[in-house]
């Protein structure tokens, strides 16, 4: 029998190998400007990647529309861990130490069906999250419980990115079924074949949303496809399809950041779109924006019958969809910004495209203004219905910008000119005050019911403003006298429960003071509450 004092002396192995059962791929250096954060997808895998994309979108909406969270979550955990392990590079090594990962995201999400405490929910969801992406990163060859903290911490922010943007580095997969059509000679028509193709999917979208919003599009739309399959249900359901599946396909990428070490190759060339193709999505999204606006134009603004064509009254059918023609606007905003990005040669018959586009989309903000203001003279002001309101500001600016920016040929400077734009509606909305505004205009409703719009909710609903904190207050005690007898004991009974809810964070330290709260208690002890 042989013995290990037997054998012949080994030296020990070089440092660089003191794992003998894994070796980690080298921790990504810092990256140029020019470098990608994920290294290139094969054709063939991205291919595989969109079909299955396509599928978890399809459950996603099954599981998570109008269903409330449960044992569906950890399903999705389970599906997203399966088909990001499918889909990790063949040459990346998996260490063995970071198998509880995968293990712990799964743990945790089935608490998600086992618990309903708000706090542990919270919890749990993060934690499940945080997990599985770290784990997509460890099959992706990347060490994380070897890493030090700062690695980490650094490979976590490229992650997150990678989240919400990955699914762009799955592009690639549409050349295989390109390839389809290269077995023949390449004709004029492919390009429009190819943008008709990528424009489909685009035109569903605004078709769902502009017939959920205008009942008129709805009914002209059905005269047309002649089935009813679009509805607010299936605006819900195409949403939660195309974000689940955004996401999905940001999660499968992120087991593809890029491993940058001494002596890498060069980053490949980003993927490109051709001018043809970006120009065909863009007049077919400019052709729905136009007859949106053209049926606008006649019922909206210009009060034709509303009833026979739609089946409703001119008051019900403008006072809806406002929400959904300001998701079609900021849609509309990202095309034009990815298409700018994707595309390497710019011609003049673009610009004029997405700026025609820009055009109309504000026209859709204009439609989606006056149904916001119909409705809320109907039904007096919430805190969601004045962020929808700073968001048609923004689209209204970002519309302004995007115009500017194409036909001056300096759309590259855009993102930044709308995050700048971004920031200033933010902080004009702190500046007014949104719970202050809010209760305001609904106490001027309540003491002057001529504010409210024929057909309207009237009186005062002190229950919605008691939910919206010590902003409300001073507004509150200031017009208290001059509501309707009615009312004014449920505002005193709002007014005292704040003051004894103020009182007692008065006693936390200097550290927790603010000045709202400070002014609220002002007002109520100077009331006499």
């Amino acid at each position: 029998m042989t013995t290990d004092a037997s054998l012949p002396f080994q030296p020990p192995p070089p440092p660089d190998q003191s794992w003998p059962t894994y070796q980690a791929q080298p921790w990504a250096q810092p990256l140029s400007p020019a470098e990608p954060m994920v290294q290139p997808l094969p054709p063939p895998t991205a291919g595989r990647a969109l079909i299955a994309t396509v599928a978890a979108g399809l459950l996603a909406q099954l599981l998570f529309a109008f269903q409330m969270l449960g044992v569906n979550f950890p399903i999705w955990i389970v599906v997203v861990l399966a088909a990001a392990w499918r889909f990790r590079p063949k040459t990346s090594k998996f260490d063995p130490l970071d198998a509880w990962l995968p293990v712990g995201a799964v743990i945790f999400a089935a608490f998600v069906a086992l618990r309903e405490d708000g706090m542990l929910l919270a919890f749990d969801l993060s934690a499940a999250c945080l997990l599985t992406l770290a784990s997509v990163a460890a099959f992706g060859g990347h060490a994380i419980t070897r890493g030090t903290w700062l690695r980490v911490i650094a490979l976590g922010a490229k992650a997150m990115v990678v989240y919400f943007v990955g699914a762009v580095y799955l592009f690639p997969g549409i050349k295989p079924f390109a390839a389809l059509f290269a077995e023949r000679r390449a004709e004029r028509w492919d390009p429009v074949v190819r943008g008709l193709v990528l424009a489909l999917p685009l035109l569903l979208v605004f078709a769902a949303l502009f017939a959920a919003a205008d009942a008129v599009f709805a009914a002209q739309l059905r005269n047309v496809v002649n089935f009813d399959w679009i509805g607010p249900q299936a605006v819900v359901q195409t949403v939660v399809a195309a974000v689940a599946g955004w996401l999905f396909a940001g999660t499968l990428v992120c087991a593809w950041i890029l491993h940058r070490g001494p002596g890498s190759a060069p980053a490949t060339a980003p993927v490109r779109l051709g001018a043809t193709e970006a120009l065909t999505v863009l007049l077919l999204l400019d052709a729905m924006f136009a007859v949106f606006a053209v049926l606008q134009t006649a019922y909206l603004f210009g009060g034709a019958d509303t009833f026979a064509v739609s089946g409703m009254t001119y008051s019900d059918y403008a006072r809806r969809g406002f929400f959904e023609l300001i998701i079609a606007a900021f849609l509309a905003g990202a095309v034009i910004i990815v298409l700018d990005r994707l595309v390497a040669e710019h011609r003049n018959t673009q610009r004029l495209a997405a700026a025609a586009l820009a055009a109309m989309t504000g026209f859709v903000a204009l439609s989606a203004f006056v149904r916001l203001g119909l409705y809320q003279a109907a039904n007096g002001w919430t805190e969601l219905r004045f962020y929808a309101l700073a968001a048609i500001a923004f689209v209204g600016i970002g519309v302004l910008l995007t115009l500017a920016s194409e036909l001056t040929n300096r759309a590259r400077w855009l993102p930044q000119l709308l995050l700048g734009s971004g920031l200033l509606v933010a902080i004009v909305c702190n500046g007014v005050g949104t719970q202050a505004f809010v209760t305001e205009q609904n106490l001027q409703r309540a003491i002057d019911p001529s504010l409210v719009a024929p057909g309207g909710k009237t009186g005062l609903n002190v229950e919605y403003l008691w939910r919206l904190g010590a902003d409300s207050v001073p507004a509150l005690v200031s017009a208290r006298d001059r509501l309707p007898a009615d009312v004014q004991g449920a505002v005193d009974d709002v007014l005292r429960a704040h003051a004894r809810e103020l009182a007692r964070d008065a006693g936390a330290g200097w550290q927790s003071w603010n000045l709202a709260g400070q002014r609220a208690l002002d007002a109520l002890v100077s009331a006499g509450y």
